[in-house]
């Protein structure tokens, strides 16, 4: 099952979805009165309800996604992306430098010698700086005239 977030463009409220081929279903009216428990708003809230919870909401979701409402099923072109979890709760730690490729590109955009590291490269990602994947990436030229444009990606187990 694959989650999103997601708002429409006469309403700006986060939504939470499910991709399904080329249109993405508003989870919350797909599984209206189907549940034992309230669905949460947020994936994060899915997170956070547990794996009893994860398995009745796909079962739900499941069982319903072939007919969905009406009024739940938007085309992917027709929403606006919004990062999956807009807010972690913590930090998120990351490995830089870790592969090949992305260390010589970096070495070459500063001018200097490609060197593999001796030790593992750690950093984090405060939660202020998730970006949807369509929205504008804040740049402040007072603080910084040099960017490395490159996208993190999360996976949840």
């Amino acid at each position: 099952m694959k989650y999103a977030t997601f708002s429409l463009p006469n309403d700006s409220t986060p939504r939470l979805g499910i991709v399904e081929g080329d249109r993405v279903v508003d989870l919350k009216k797909l599984v209206a009165g189907k549940l034992s428990r309230p669905l949460p708003d947020t994936l994060l809230g899915v997170v956070q309800a547990g794996p009893d919870a994860w398995r009745e909401i796909a079962s739900a979701a499941t069982r319903e996604i072939a007919h969905p409402p009406t009024d739940a099923s938007y085309r992917h072109d027709a929403v606006r992306w919004h990062a999956p979890i807009p807010r972690p709760a913590k930090n998120v730690f990351c490995m830089g430098i870790n592969y090949v490729s992305h260390m010589e590109e970096g070495a070459r955009a500063r001018g200097r010698e490609a060197k593999i590291p001796e030790f593992p490269v750690f950093f984090t990602k405060a939660p202020t700086t998730v970006n949807g994947p369509y929205d504008p990436i804040p740049w402040h030229r007072s603080v910084t005239n040099q960017l490395d444009h490159e996208v993190e990606l999360g996976a949840i187990i």
